[in-house]
């Protein structure tokens, strides 16, 4: 203003290829000033036949920046420097009725999350170069994922969609992983602050029964808001007619424990789901809001036919109690549309405590 200038300068460099056998991913970014800030790296290799690390028949492996995916209850899918491997499939998500999707979002884009061709999340840039959807809920039968990114000069990339498989009768899924979470390999600077940051480490196994029912277990060690937790995990989900049933347990070392159980379905043409949480002795949960004492869930997605298009729309009640003795109802509405390439969506939400 008193004719003295400025200039600031930032940049990204995203780089992809091939070393020594291995893909790799690699991101350099700056401040405003254009010093180096972090440096992100993550090398694997992928093979859905589930022919690497010779015995291990996995799936996937990955050093440099992963992703830990969540646990039934207690931890949250958290990215960091670490190492992580599994023989699940490629396209199997984090969690009975939810999963999350990760990824590179360069400085000033924008990202939409599609499930079904409809809208149901958007993500801006926050500066750390990813764009990030947790806890995305899942359907009963067919969920077919796309990730939209959106440059701010008109550019448009789109992520491969995504689907939920269940596990074959007698076949064993499992993954294991350490992560020093939300630190990139690199940190130049002050790393981001973050509520799960510090060093995390766990493993998971799943194992189909048979057609209709499998079990699971995990054990992982986190951080969270400055306090380290420690589960141990168990689950038995189980196929009833049109339903999808599971019922899981968690207990954290330090104290406390927790039982959910959850149903996913479909009633003719209208997709349901439930849920029912309860927290017992000062359980910590990454997944729920701090304080709860229990949840309850109730959901039902239907579409409207007008004319030849069709309008998905979703209707869903919480209620919750809190440990201070105080409850509270939330109600949410979601209708979405896409007319002549214009998708839209609209969320009405009311809540009383």
């Amino acid at each position: 203003a008193q004719g003295s200038g400025k200039f600031n300068a930032r940049y990204d460099i995203f780089a992809s290829g091939e070393v020594a056998g291995a893909s790799f991913d690699a991101r350099l970014s700056s401040n405003e000033k254009g010093i180096p800030e972090s440096f992100r790296v993550r090398a694997y290799r992928t093979s859905a036949e589930g022919d690497l690390l010779g015995p291990f028949k996995a799936t996937h492996f990955g050093v440099g920046d992963v992703n830990l995916p969540a646990s039934f209850v207690g931890s949250q899918s958290t990215p960091g420097r670490g190492l992580f491997v599994t023989n699940r499939p490629l396209s199997r998500p984090d969690n009975f009725d939810r999963t999350s999707f990760r990824g590179e979002l360069p400085d000033g884009w924008d990202a939409e999350l599609y499930r079904n061709d409809q809208l149901i999340g958007y993500f801006q840039s926050r500066g750390d170069g990813r764009y990030e959807f947790l806890d995305v809920p899942l359907l009963y039968g067919q969920n077919r994922m796309e990730v939209v990114l959106y440059g701010p000069q008109g550019q448009i990339k789109r992520d491969v969609p995504v689907g939920a498989n269940s596990i074959p009768p007698r076949e064993t899924y499992y993954w294991a992983g350490i992560q020093d979470a939300g630190r990139d390999l690199f940190n130049f600077g002050d790393s981001d602050e973050h509520p799960y940051n510090g060093l995390r480490a766990g493993f998971g196994i799943e194992r189909g029964i048979d057609a209709k029912t499998s079990i699971g277990a995990s054990a992982i060690s986190s951080i969270y808001e400055g306090r380290r937790d420690s589960y141990a995990e168990a689950m038995i989900r189980r196929a009833v007619g049109p339903t999808l049933i599971e019922v899981a347990g968690a207990a954290n070392i330090d104290g406390g424990y927790a039982i959910r159980g959850q149903m996913l379905g479909q009633f003719g043409q209208a997709m349901v789901g439930a849920q029912s949480l309860w927290l017992f002795g000062g359980f910590r949960s990454e997944q729920y809001l701090p304080g709860l004492r229990a949840e309850h869930m109730l959901s039902v997605d239907h579409s409207l036919k007008i004319g030849n298009k069709s309008i998905p729309y979703g209707v869903s009640a919480t209620y919750r109690e809190w440990l201070n003795g105080n409850s509270s109802l939330e109600a949410k509405a979601r209708l979405s549309f896409n007319i002549n390439n214009i998708n839209a969506s609209t969320d009405l939400i009311w809540e009383q405590m």
